[in-house]
């Protein structure tokens, strides 16, 4: 059975919380609600907004749970470069991100990967990874990067490794 909560019906979460994460969908095992450790553990579509639909394209990117999607590279790396695209390259400045693109992309400002397609990261391919992201309405790296979903998990997954083993708020 799926029950919907709000996040603040979780332990440590506050009623803010709520506007951020719109609520949680979370399987309803058990009396007392879920740590945090077993919330990353669930399927995406547990993520309120997202279906089992959704599970399915995520699995094709091996993307199974809430953590895989809260540490999913390129979501760090298009919010790593979205994040940065303003800043300006000092003439002769020897930083790059050539690891993280595809050789056609590696000249390219931040701002400009930023208004790229995924497929200029290293790793998405057009026919799999790319095709599965458009169908969550991914097309650009920074739509990537502002994808709430993937925020929302990062969100968790970082509570999770501050949580007491136990999940007691002692």
């Amino acid at each position: 059975e799926i029950i919907a909560l709000p996040p603040s019906a979780l332990q440590g979460l506050t009623e803010k919380t709520d506007q951020v994460l719109e609520g949680i969908k979370l399987m309803s095992v058990k009396e007392t609600a879920p740590t945090y450790k077993e919330i990353i553990a669930l399927p995406p579509s547990a993520l309120q907004g997202l279906t089992e639909k959704s599970d399915q394209v995520l699995e094709g990117i091996k993307l199974r749970t809430i953590k895989d999607l809260a540490t999913y590279k390129m979501y760090h790396t298009a919010k790593a470069i979205v994040l940065l695209e303003e800043g300006k390259r000092l003439p002769g400045a020897q930083s790059n991100i050539n690891k993280g693109l595809k050789k056609a992309f590696e000249g390219l400002s931040l701002k400009e990967l930023a208004d790229s397609e995924v497929t200029c990261l290293q790793g998405v391919t057009a026919t799999t990874t790319a095709a599965a992201l458009l169908n969550l309405n991914i097309k650009t790296v920074r739509d990537l990067a502002a994808w709430k979903y993937a925020a929302w998990a990062e969100a968790l997954y970082t509570l999770s490794k501050l949580e007491n083993e136990d999940g007691s708020m002692k």
